[in-house]
């Protein structure tokens, strides 16, 4: 009997290749989270809401930030103010807690002329220079999501005219791992 080395020298011999289905899950799992993040499923993508007003607040509000985030990602969110036919003598910005929670302040411009935390309820206020009729003030952040931090978030940010509250917006951030 021949051997196989005798009557083929010139092919190679190879084993019958098998492709177990777990390669084919995997791959599809990993094409599924590249589609998913192509289509802004896991964030970034800003949206820009006018903020409710109250108080008979003639001007406008409004913020632009993002919805979702990735943990570890930067961001910005911007808080335009049109002052309106009245103007705004002591403009304060209040930004609740979970502003703060799970994610890092790198910049504001411009940056408050004074800045106080209320520690009986976690907010933060930046106060800034009246604000004239007509005028604008538009206050840049840049955060960045703690890398430790996914879960969802309560945004609160209140425009006030001294104590007296002029705007309101409210949002929910997801963060994702």
């Amino acid at each position: 009997m021949a051997s196989r080395d005798e009557t083929a020298p010139h092919e190679v011999w190879r084993e019958p290749v098998t492709h177990p289905v777990w390669r084919w899950v995997c791959l599809a799992a990993l094409g599924t989270v590249a589609v998913l993040g192509l289509l802004n499923v896991f964030g970034q993508k800003t949206r820009t809401v006018e903020a409710a007003s109250t108080n008979g607040f003639g001007g406008t509000f409004t913020v632009t930030v993002p919805e979702r985030l990735r943990s570890g990602l930067i961001y910005q969110a911007t808080f335009d103010i049109n002052a309106g036919e009245d103007g705004i003598a002591k403009p304060r910005l209040v930004f609740s807690h979970g502003w703060a929670d799970g994610s890092t302040l790198n910049s504001a411009m411009p940056e408050p002329g004074r800045q106080l935390s209320a520690t009986d309820t976690g907010n933060t206020v930046w106060i800034y220079r009246s604000v004239p009729p007509g005028g604008r003030l538009k206050v840049v952040t840049s955060w960045q999501v703690d890398p430790t931090g996914p879960a969802s978030r309560e945004l609160v940010t209140v425009l006030s005219d001294g104590d007296r509250e002029l705007a309101r917006y409210e949002n929910r951030l997801e963060v994702f791992p």
